[in-house]
Formats: C-alpha cells, sequence, structure tokens
C-alpha cells in the first residue's frame, strides 16, 4: 500500500531494483535461533525481523557473533545469485570490501545465514537474475537485413543484460 511504502522509506527499510520486480530482505542479528534455516522462509523472515535490524538500520553493539539473514524472491526470471558485501576497516584504518557468494535455493528464491567477519561497518545485499537477451536483440531480428542497422551486426553493443537488485545497507 502506499501506506506501507510511506513507512518503509521513513526507516530507510528499502531496495532498488534495475528494473525487475525482485524482491529482497536483508536482517543482521545477534540472536538468531540455531533451528532458524532457510527452509520456511516466511519463519525466517518473521524470527530475523522480531530478533534482528532490517535493512536501512544500525545494529547496536553486542556481545556474539553478527549473523546476516539474507532472502530473495524472483519476478520473471530466475535468480542466478545472491551476494553480501561487506564493507570494513583494513588494519590501516583504509576500508576494505569483501563480496561473499549467498547463492543457496531454488532459482525462484535464494536465502542464507551466515556469520559476519569481525572488521564488519556495514553489510548490503545484491541479487542478480540470470542473463536475458537485451531488448535490442529482438528489435534487429524483426528487421530485414536491408533495414538492419550496422549496430545489430558488427558485435559492438551488449547482447544480453543480467538485471540486480540492490538493497539499503544496515550498519553495525
Amino acid at each position: 500500500t502506499r501506506e506501507a511504502g510511506c513507512a518503509a522509506l521513513r526507516r530507510k527499510e528499502t531496495f532498488g531494483t534495475s528494473g525487475p520486480r525482485i524482491r529482497i530482505r536483508l536482517f543482521v542479528t545477534r540472536d538468531l535461533p540455531a533451528d532458524a534455516t532457510c527452509d520456511d522462509p516466511d519463519a525466517l523472515v518473521a524470527v530475523a525481523a522480531a530478533r534482528g535490524v532490517p535493512m536501512g538500520g544500525v545494529s547496536p553493539a553486542g556481545t556474539g557473533p553478527a549473523t546476516v539473514v539474507a532472502l530473495a524472491w524472483r519476478d520473471q526470471v530466475p535468480l542466478a545469485g545472491l551476494q553480501a558485501i561487506e564493507i570494513g576497516l583494513g588494519p590501516d584504518g583504509g576500508a576494505t570490501s569483501q563480496v561473499i557468494d549467498l547463492s543457496q535455493g531454488p532459482a525462484d528464491r535464494l536465502c542464507a545465514v551466515r556469520p559476519l567477519q569481525g572488521s564488519t561497518r556495514l553489510v548490503y545485499l545484491r541479487a542478480f537474475e540470470a542473463e536475458t537477451p537485451r531488448w535490442s536483440v529482438a528489435q534487429c531480428a524483426e528487421l530485414s537485413e536491408a533495414e538492419r542497422p550496422a549496430e545489430c551486426d558488427d558485435g559492438g553493443a551488449p547482447t544480453t543484460v543480467r538485471q540486480r537488485a540492490w538493497s539499503s545497507p544496515v550498519w553495525l
């Protein structure tokens, strides 16, 4: 609803996509029960929401390791990957980043529960679909050879696209 969308924006619990309606959820928690798994995504989201911080939030300092709970649901094209990007501070005080592949599950839904590294200061999530033909490929195929511009055949333009979704970060 419009009201729910406005409330999510105020909480900064938002995500963006490059076009398709890929849905993603990201939580960071220090209190996830051992039996919380990806087997039941609805139950996992409920537990993570009750015991963790959603995307866009700030995780309070605490004892024990922080755990990321990441989920993505496909739109029309199957999902090809789910990644957590952890950004932290290196020994020299400079920024470090690490991309962690979380791709587990069927291509209609990807889910992962994983501990964060110790120096993480923020984490965000990105999901991406399998590659699909670009719109220009279909347009070129519809044209006769005489009508087709050089860009259709010279190999200079990409012929595929990989759509994505990305979350707001959780700050630690």
